[in-house]
């Protein structure tokens, strides 16, 4: 009997979709990439909904009641490419995108650190999709083993 070799986990078909590539963002100047999306995201907020740097920042301390308050000034600052002293923190993030309701800047850190920010209805479906495949994969092992146990039964060699 032939030994088969196993197989590979990490072999893509060429027609997948890669969700977990590398970076695509460059972590060279990711500080300036996250101030110049920021200032993107406020300008676009502003042009949409109608909400200048203050306007935003009372939204920001409306909807994160326990946090430090937050003001136009410090908007300005984490938009800043010469405030390098000042740095988003990373817990506003999620009440930025949702305010401005534009999920760039989160985009921009997941493909930094190699992964893809993906809206919960369609997260879903990739976890389902996931989970057909695991379901796949133990059910072959499942076959492999029922095989192995025949051949046992009969008297032969694993």
């Amino acid at each position: 009997m032939t030994r088969r070799r196993p197989s590979s986990p990490t072999v893509c078909s060429p027609a997948q979709i890669v969700l977990f590539a590398p970076p695509a963002v460059s972590l060279v100047d990711l500080d300036g990439q996250i101030r110049e999306m920021l200032a993107d995201t406020l300008a676009g907020a502003k042009v949409r909904l109608g909400l200048d740097r203050h306007a935003f920042a009372a939204e920001m301390n409306r909807r994160q009641p326990g946090a430090r308050e937050v003001s136009k000034n410090m908007l300005d600052r984490w938009c800043a490419q010469s405030a390098e002293d000042w740095q988003l923190p990373a817990s506003r993030i999620p009440v930025i995108c949702m305010i401005a309701q534009d999920y760039r800047l989160l985009e921009l850190l997941a493909e930094a650190s190699g992964h893809k920010a993906i809206p919960g209805q369609q997260a879903v479906l990739g976890e389902l999709a996931l989970a057909k495949v695991e379901q796949q994969q133990a059910a072959a092992r499942v076959r492999e083993l029922e095989r192995a146990a025949a051949q046992l039964a009969r008297g032969g060699r694993s």
